[in-house]
Formats: C-alpha cells, structure tokens, sequence
C-alpha cells in the first residue's frame, strides 16, 4: 500500500497530460484500492460469522446439557425420598455425567474468545493513515 501511494505521487506528469487527467487516474486508482478493502473486509466478516455460530452452537448444547442436569436433581430429589435406593443411584450418574459434560461445554465456549473484527482491514487503513500524514506533512515542509 505504501509503494502504491507513493507510486502515485511521485509519478512524473507526461507531456500533454493534464491535471484532469491526472485526476481521473489518481480517482481509478483510489477506487480500485478502497473495492479492495471492501472485499478484504467481506472476507474477514466471513470468517467473523463462522467463529461466533460455532460459539452459538458450542453455548446451545452447553445450556441444554446444563438445564437437564437441572432437571435431574430435581429427579434425584424426589427419588431419594423414595424407599427404593436403586433409582436414585442411577439418576445421581445421568446427573453427574450431564452437569460434567455441561461445563466441559461450557469451558469451551467460554475459552474460545474471538478476535477482533476484521484485524487485517483495519491494519490497512491504519497504513493508509500513515501514508496520507506523511505526505501530508512532506507537502507542508516544502
């Protein structure tokens, strides 16, 4: 991006060729670079929106498992005041294994933070940024 720009400044004007149409092309060229940017930015919103439905997904099944382990004590308790220990042992393990595959659910989707949106889009325009204040003040010192 720096090349380009500095390309595009630096580019002697030609014989015969004006400030129009030195204008229009420096146009053609900053449309071209900013319809790049858009497509880098569609690219990363992609990525973005897949990570965050695995992360939905990941936070569903772990809120389903959790609300059954919920559901089961609340079995296990009345079975236990039952005389018949039988069904309350087995109930106990489908609880302790729904709440341990709960959290584990729900670790994983509470370690899986994304990054930010579009990082590589965002460090292009910081270049450009840079760029333009450098021309900028090259420019006021002459």
């Amino acid at each position: 991006m720096t090349t380009w720009l500095r390309s595009l400044v630096q580019r002697p004007v030609e014989k015969g060729q004006g400030v129009v149409e030195r204008t229009r092309e420096t146009a053609c060229e900053v449309v071209e670079h900013v319809s790049a940017l858009g497509e880098l930015f569609s690219v990363e919103l992609q990525e973005y929106t897949a990570v965050q439905a695995r992360r939905a997904a990941l936070l569903l099944a772990a809120l389903l498992f959790v609300l059954a382990a919920y559901a089961l004590m609340n079995a296990l308790g009345c079975v236990l005041l039952a005389p018949v220990l039988g069904w309350a042992w087995a109930l106990g393990a489908l609880l302790l294994f729904n709440l341990l595959v709960g959290g584990i659910l729900l670790r994983a989707f509470v370690c899986s933070k994304p990054g930010p949106v579009a990082p590589q889009t965002r460090e292009e325009l910081q270049k450009d940024i840079q760029c333009l204040k450098i021309m900028l003040n090259s420019d006021a010192k002459r």
